[in-house]
């Protein structure tokens, strides 16, 4: 497995799916999508929550903005 990679929402949405619908047991999805089991349990929690698994951008500025409200717009950039 590779460190520090970024893990598509498809793969992410795909293994819920199988999960969901009991097609696979757990460790079988995870040894398919190569993510970790608490990757997989944070995906479930961020889709069950909010309904998607990314990040919406203007929703993510809203929060670097009440988080950071000190920020310039050119602070935000960089972390956009």
């Amino acid at each position: 497995m590779l460190a520090c990679c970024c893990i598509s929402d498809e793969v992410k949405l795909a293994a819920i799916r199988l999960y969901e619908k009991n097609l696979l047991p757990l460790n079988d999805i995870l040894n398919c999508v190569g993510f970790s089991e608490s990757t997989f349990w944070c995906a479930l929690h961020l889709y069950h929550t909010t309904g998607h698994l990314g990040f919406d951008n203007v929703y993510y500025l809203l929060k670097l903005v009440h988080y950071h409200p000190e920020w310039f717009l050119d602070e935000l950039c960089d972390h956009a």
